[in-house]
């Protein structure tokens, strides 16, 4: 009964919704059952940015995870919400099944950025060099985690300051690379102290060996940094990339003076190789490019390339040339003209020269883009919705605004629905029904529904 409530609001709610953006992924649950979530991302009326959990449902075909069986289980999705033709871009990691399913369905795809972000920190993390100390440090994480008197003498040896305890990598998340070595680091001397006095124990670091450490966490820190805003779910994301990526940039050349260690110099050049070749191209995408520009936090400022900024701003004012034409369109058959009168016949023509230009002054924004540009920036910590929401002077930028900025940089989303059902599909629940599973996580992740 509630899940039909819920159901229903949201129906209405999307009715009303002009433009939505969509993310998806794949999963498998402890049944070994293939999963597919699917959100929708969408302004309201309020300039609130909403997500919503539209089904978390097995494929149509559970044997394959063709493009084409993900591409028409994912229509039949986006047709029962009625949605189908308002999805402006779906967002995936990148993964060839998910882009060609995006062409398929004729739908602008949009690379998750943290999955980027993922795999240039992955690459650099496998050097060889690299890759031996951080063996060497889950190695030694393991052992004091797995040891009672380990343990006991490593928090025993911080005292009486704070203790900390140690945290393992999962080799899907880099940033848990980044936390672990983060964390030697913080408590290196208590580790010393244990792995000395206990019998048995792993090798402790070398002074080389945390020289490599330091490198590493301080050429990852705003790669961490980046991947944690970027993943916000409440907050407008897609205007970040761009100016994440030139952050970045600009990061590493201030990091190289202060590395210590050649292998700190090698994994520097690769990760700055990597950012040009994965996330230089976010420039030439069109949700991202559009959406900088349309954050009044950064515009054409955030831009690396001023070629870029210029294609970018020539398609903006296309896209508001081709809303504005189909708002007189829509104008022109829904009123009648009004007959073009005059005292001085001869002077008829001037007045309809007149009437004309007004009208043109009108649905044309272009000359407000203009001076939306030449605007002071708003503080990099406000919401770029609540800007638009009082931006009443122009209400074709602002539906242009909240098609765009709906569109998330990462499709974390669904990705966070993989550690709800998991709990909800544990050991002991493993044999429910897929429809249940839909069901509950709807009901559990749609709750602003009811506010």
């Amino acid at each position: 009964m509630r899940y039909k409530e819920m159901t229903a609001k949201l129906m209405s709610i999307l009715q009303d919704i002009e433009t939505v953006a969509i993310t998806t992924d794949l999963w498998t649950s402890v049944a070994n059952m293939s999963y597919i979530t699917i959100t929708c991302h969408f302004v309201d009326d309020n300039y609130i940015l909403r997500c919503a959990v539209l089904s978390t449902m097995s494929l149509k075909d559970e044997t394959n995870h063709s493009a084409n069986n993900i591409g028409d289980t994912l229509s039949d999705v986006l047709q029962k919400w009625n949605i189908l033709d308002k999805v402006s871009t779906i967002v995936t990691d990148n993964d060839r099944s998910m882009i060609k399913m995006c062409e398929n369905l004729k739908k602008r795809h949009l690379p998750c950025f943290a999955h980027t972000l993922n795999l240039i920190v992955r690459e650099c993390l496998s050097v060889d060099n690299i890759q031996i100390v951080i063996i060497k440090c889950k190695k030694i994480v393991t052992y004091i985690k797995q040891s009672n008197i380990a343990y006991a003498k490593f928090k025993a040896a911080q005292l009486p300051n704070k203790t900390y305890g140690l945290k393992q990598e999962v080799p899907t998340r880099w940033n848990s690379a980044y936390a672990m070595l983060e964390r030697i680091l913080a408590t290196r001397e208590a580790l010393g102290q244990v792995l000395l006095t206990t019998p048995k124990s792993p090798p402790h670091l070398t002074a080389e060996e945390v020289n490599v450490i330091m490198d590493i966490v301080k050429l990852l820190a705003p790669f961490n940094d980046a991947t944690q805003k970027i993943s916000a779910g409440a907050t407008v994301t897609i205007s970040l990339i761009i100016p994440f990526v030139c952050g970045l940039l600009e990061n590493m050349e201030d990091i190289k003076t202060t590395l210590r260690t050649d292998e700190g110099f090698k994994m520097r050049e690769l990760l700055v190789a990597n950012i040009k070749k994965r996330l230089l191209e976010y420039e030439k995408r069109t949700p991202t490019r559009i959406g900088t520009l349309l954050d009044p936090r950064s515009k054409k400022e955030a831009f690396l390339s001023p070629l870029n900024v210029q294609e970018a701003t020539k398609l903006l004012e296309n896209e508001i040339s081709n809303i504005n034409r189909s708002l007189d369109i829509t104008q022109e058959t829904s009123e009648p003209p009004t007959p073009i009168e005059s005292s001085q016949p001869l002077l008829k023509f001037l007045k309809r020269n007149i009437a004309q230009m007004i009208k043109n002054c009108r649905t044309d924004s272009i000359i407000t883009l203009r001076q939306y540009y030449q605007s002071a920036n708003i503080d990099e910590n406000r919401d770029p919705l609540k800007y638009w929401k009082r931006a009443i002077n122009d209400t074709t930028l602002q539906l242009y605004a909240k098609r765009i900025l709906c569109v998330p940089a990462t499709s974390i989303e669904s990705e966070r629905i993989f550690s709800k059902a998991g709990i909800i599909i544990s050991n002991k629940r493993a044999s429910l029904k897929p429809s249940n599973v839909d069901k509950i996580v709807f009901l559990s992740k749609n709750q602003w529904i009811n506010e």
